[in-house]
C-alpha cells in the first residue's frame, strides 16, 4: 500500500474512533429528548412561581453531551429535593426521575468532553517529538550502520552492532547453596602393575 493511502486510512481510522458508536448516539437521542421534557416541565413550574426562575437556568448551565447526562442527574436530585412543591403541578412522574438518574449516568461515563483530557506540558511534548524524530531517524538509518560494522568488524559485526530493540539477557547466577552436592570428579583408573621376569 502506498504511503499516502496508509495515511489517509489511518487518518480516517481515527476519526471514526474519535465518534461516538451507535450506541451511543442512541443514548444520546434518548438523553436529549427526555432533557427537553424534563426542562419544559420545569420551565412551565417557574413560569407559574411554583418554583424559582434560577433554579431553572443554574441547571440547564452548560453544553454539549456531557452535559445532558449530568443535567439529567442533576434534574432527577432537584425534583427529590422540591417534590412537596411539584407535586401535582406537573405530568412529570417518578418513572421519568429514574429514568433521568439512569440514562443521565449513563451518559457522564460514556461520554467525555474535551475538557476532560488532561493537557501536557509543551516542554514534555517537545521532549517527546524529538526522541520520536531521532529514533525514527535511527531506524531508517540503520542499515548503514550494520554495513559500516560488518565492514569493520567483518562476522563478528553483531558483537559490536546488535540489532535494534535487542537486549543483553544477563546469566543467572547459580544458587549459593545448591540442594545437592556435585558429584566428586572421576578418578583415573589406576595404572597397571610392572610386568616381572620369570625366566
Amino acid at each position: 500500500m502506498p504511503a499516502y493511502l496508509a495515511a489517509m486510512y489511518a487518518d480516517s481510522q481515527a476519526e471514526l474512533a474519535g465518534a461516538p458508536s451507535g450506541t451511543v448516539r442512541a443514548d444520546i437521542n434518548a438523553g436529549s429528548h427526555l432533557y427537553t421534557m424534563m426542562f419544559s416541565a420545569l420551565d412551565t413550574c417557574a413560569l407559574f412561581d411554583v418554583i424559582p426562575a434560577e433554579d431553572v437556568s443554574r441547571l440547564r448551565a452548560g453544553r454539549g453531551a456531557a452535559h445532558i447526562g449530568q443535567a439529567l442527574v442533576n434534574v432527577a436530585s432537584y425534583w427529590d429535593d422540591n417534590d412537596g412543591a411539584l407535586a401535582g403541578n406537573s405530568p412529570v412522574k417518578s418513572t421519568h426521575r429514574s429514568q433521568c438518574v439512569e440514562l443521565g449516568n449513563k451518559l457522564v461515563m460514556e461520554v467525555k468532553p474535551k475538557s476532560a483530557h488532561p493537557r501536557t506540558d509543551p516542554a514534555i511534548e517537545a521532549a517527546d517529538d524529538r526522541a520520536n524524530r531521532q529514533w525514527t531517524l535511527l531506524v531508517n538509518d540503520y542499515e548503514e550502520v550494520e554495513k559500516a560494522g560488518f565492514e569493520i568488524w567483518g562476522n563478528h559485526y553483531r558483537d559490536h552492532v546488535p540489532p535494534l530493540q535487542s537486549r543483553v539477557v544477563p546469566k543467572k547466577a547459580a544458587p549459593a547453596n545448591p540442594s545437592t552436592p556435585p558429584a566428586p570428579p572421576l578418578e583415573p583408573p589406576p595404572a597397571p602393575a610392572p610386568a616381572t621376569d620369570k625366566s
